[in-house]
């Protein structure tokens, strides 16, 4: 029985209601109907209310109600810093922005908050004096809201099923042997992880001679 209805019957819309209600009124600067009118699938608006709602199960939410040894971000394994690193500061996130259609550098705004990052959905900046800007926003929402979606499922995964992040780039190389170019890019990889100061990576490629000297099985020059 739903104690807080007189029926005892419980609804989405009356638990929406109740929690709107508790709310402490920290993110109450945005309108929570324009949520429900992006032109984005039910899924991502519901993602996007979790978040400013500030409901989403994420480690430090639950370590609130709970006790969890391991409060670290699951994509890059950083403590918790602010309600938007995951989505945004984060270095798995801001390489799946910048590797967007719109080549979109998620540190160059400001993006603190929960509220913040709902915002962002909902009045994306850099419109501009362009035409068909209500278009244009539309679509700039879409993409904002997908991404959003699609970084809390790769951290679903990374978390729950174990899944392995694959971190793929082109290096220019100087090199014209085959081998040579790609033992230069893994040399350049290996770097890029310690100066990341990276735990655990995991190197993957075509070249055997390459990967077996890396194991130390290789006496290739």
């Amino acid at each position: 029985m739903w104690i807080h209805d007189h029926k005892g019957v419980f609804t989405v819309k009356y638990a929406y209601k109740l929690n709107h209600d508790n709310s402490n009124g920290s993110n109450a600067s945005f309108e929570w109907q324009r949520i429900w009118k992006l032109k984005a699938h039910e899924r991502t608006k519901m993602l996007i209310w979790r978040i400013g709602a500030n409901v989403l199960p994420t480690k430090e939410r639950i370590a609130q109600r709970m006790s969890i040894s391991d409060t670290s971000y699951s994509l890059c394994n950083a403590e918790p810093k602010s309600g938007a690193h995951l989505f945004f500061n984060c270095k798995v996130a801001r390489a799946i922005w910048y590797g967007g259609s719109w080549c979109f550098k998620s540190d160059s705004i400001s993006v603190q908050s929960n509220e913040d990052i709902v915002k962002l959905v909902l009045d994306p900046p850099c419109l501009g004096r362009l035409q068909n800007k209500a278009e244009l926003k539309d679509h700039y929402s879409l993409i904002r809201g997908t991404t959003i979606e699609a970084i809390w499922n790769l951290r679903n995964r990374v978390l729950h099923n174990g899944e392995h992040i694959n971190l793929d780039a082109a290096k220019r190389s100087s090199h014209s042997d085959p081998l040579q170019a790609e033992t230069y890019a893994i040399l350049w990889a290996l770097k890029l992880a310690a100066e990341e100061s990276f735990l655990r990576i995991l190197v993957e490629g075509d070249a055997k001679i390459c990967l077996d000297a890396i194991h130390g099985e290789s006496s290739a020059p």
